[in-house]
Order: structure tokens, then sequence, then C-alpha cells
């Protein structure tokens, strides 16, 4: 199903009080991107990041979640056994093929099929 992990980006008024909790709390450790307003973490071969907003974000767009998989079909129809379906119609992009999924709490959840390495 998954295979691991592109990005997750955590978009937040309070940036300096959340980068103190996944530094100090969490123990994570800032990568080479970062600046006043972002903040990468590398965490296995995905990045975990903090980004701030100058607005109150909820929902879909506090997180963008995206995560890799090697089969989207299996995936799908693995989801809809449980009544998870895609938002919109597969699509096929650059980076592979992408499907959008709804959280309960309302984050868009993408999930990519990687395109063949030839």
């Amino acid at each position: 199903m998954v295979t691991n992990l592109g990005a997750v980006i955590i978009f937040t008024r309070q940036f300096a009080e959340s980068r103190r909790f996944y530094e100090q709390a969490l123990g994570l450790t800032a990568g080479t991107n970062e600046s006043d307003h972002y903040v990468e973490y590398p965490v296995g071969q995905g990045t975990w990041a903090l980004h701030r907003s100058d607005t109150d974000v909820r929902g879909s767009g506090a997180v963008h979640l995206h995560l890799i998989t090697d089969s989207l079909d299996r995936l799908i129809t693995e989801a809809a056994r449980y009544g998870v379906h895609p938002l919109a119609p597969v699509a096929k992009q650059p980076w592979g093929i992408e499907a959008a999924f709804e959280d309960p709490t309302g984050i868009v959840v993408d999930v990519v099929e990687p395109p063949a390495v030839p």
C-alpha cells in the first residue's frame, strides 16, 4: 500500500512555538532548508515541514499530506471497503498517478503512485 512519505507541511500562526515543540519535545533536527517562515525536518526519505501562516488555517488548508504508494489501484480498492473514496477522478500528474482523499477532520491526503522507472 503506502510505501513512503512524500511531505507533510503544517501551516501555523504559532511558528516559533511549533518549531520549539517539534525540535525540543519531539527531537526533530532542522534540515538545510529553513528561514524565518519555513523549516524542513527530514524524516526517512520524506519531509516534515512547518510553514508560517498569517491566518488561522483549519481543515484541508492546515496540512498538506503527500503519501507514496506502489499500487494506487489496490489502495483505492482497499479504501473503498471502508467507505472511503477519492474526492475526484484519479489524475495523471508529472510526478505520477494521484488520488486525493479526505480524512475525518477534513485534511486532504494526496496519494501518489510514482511513474515506473524504465
